[in-house]
């Protein structure tokens, strides 16, 4: 299992592009700010201070935004957990 904490005083300015992570599980908790995510099922979901996101392993996703002073918690399982570029999922253009 590996846990970091992730920070930044400015937004994303542009997406992080479709991905997914070579891992069992991924938890996402937001600490500060917010950060919006689109899923491979057409979701978009934004996950604010104070709240929590499952992703599992191999979900194709990819982060489009984030509030300035924004700060995650992000826990992974197992520890060494790797990211897969991909093409965006049927019915999503590249942004």
């Amino acid at each position: 299992m590996r846990a970091q904490v992730t920070t930044a005083k400015r937004g994303m300015t542009e997406p992080t592009g479709w991905h997914w992570h070579v891992c069992e599980s991924q938890f996402v908790h937001a600490l500060k700010g917010w950060v919006d995510l689109e899923f491979e099922d057409g979701a978009t979901i934004r996950v604010k201070a104070g709240e929590s996101i499952y992703i599992p392993g191999g979900l194709k996703h990819n982060e489009i935004a984030t509030s300035d002073d924004f700060e995650i918690l992000e826990v992974s399982v197992p520890a060494e957990m790797g990211t897969e570029s991909c093409d965006p999922p049927a019915g999503f253009q590249k942004r």
